[in-house]
């Protein structure tokens, strides 16, 4: 049935590194984390076979369930062979270009599940802009993602030049009490032992305290 098969491709730019942006795809567990309407039931993170199953849910609110396993890597390319209601195959791939990233999706799967099947014979066009209005999603999530990273970064960096700052230090300097002591000479001459004072018979006037307490 051929409109059970649809191809897909999309591309947008992220204001990311590329090796930021395979991260963030080889984590397909993840994905529900920062791709709105995406939901991992599952996931192993073994690297090379990587899988996922995932629950896809339509703007339209009906959901796609299937199974997203690695199929391949290389320095900018990630393979995934898919399986349950859509069979098939998808690609990620980046690419450096002025501004960012360039994230480019390819999709080409075959409707399995029988109501997807028979909506694709009447509805196959409203289905695939329901596809095209997912990736915007990822998109937008994938930004977003990748934003909140770098934030985080530069904000644990500050905290820590912040905190170094109100203690009066900073990575690589000593400080002035660290260095006079360091050239302080130690004094050779010991003073006398105190004589031990005088025991008295007058009780003390206050009780015993339990250590770690104070009396009050």
């Amino acid at each position: 049935m051929r409109r059970a098969h649809y191809r897909f491709e999309h591309s947008w730019l992220v204001d990311a590194g590329a090796d930021a942006v395979l991260a963030l795809l080889e984590d397909v567990g993840g994905y529900g984390r920062w791709w709105p309407g995406v939901r991992a039931t599952g996931s192993r993170a073994a690297p090379g076979a990587r899988e996922a199953a995932l629950v896809v849910r339509a703007p339209l609110g009906y959901r796609i369930r299937f199974a997203l396993r690695e199929a391949g890597r290389t320095a900018d390319e990630l393979r995934a062979t898919m399986s349950g209601d859509l069979a098939g195959s998808c690609s990620w791939r980046v690419r450096p270009e002025a501004g960012g990233t360039r994230v480019h999706f390819e999709q080409e799967v075959e409707a399995k599940a029988p109501l997807l099947r028979l909506a694709s014979l009447l509805l196959h066009r409203a289905l695939a802009a329901q596809h095209a209005l997912v990736m915007r999603r990822a998109a937008r999530g994938m930004r977003r993602a990748l934003a909140d990273s770098r934030s985080s970064g530069n904000r644990g960096m500050v905290a820590g030049w912040l905190t170094a700052s109100s203690s009066g230090t900073h990575p690589g300097r000593p400080t002035a009490h660290s260095s006079r002591s360091a050239s302080a000479p130690s004094s050779s001459r010991q003073s006398p032992p105190a004589s031990p004072a005088p025991r008295s018979s007058t009780p003390s006037s206050t009780g015993p305290t339990s250590p770690g307490c104070t009396s009050t």
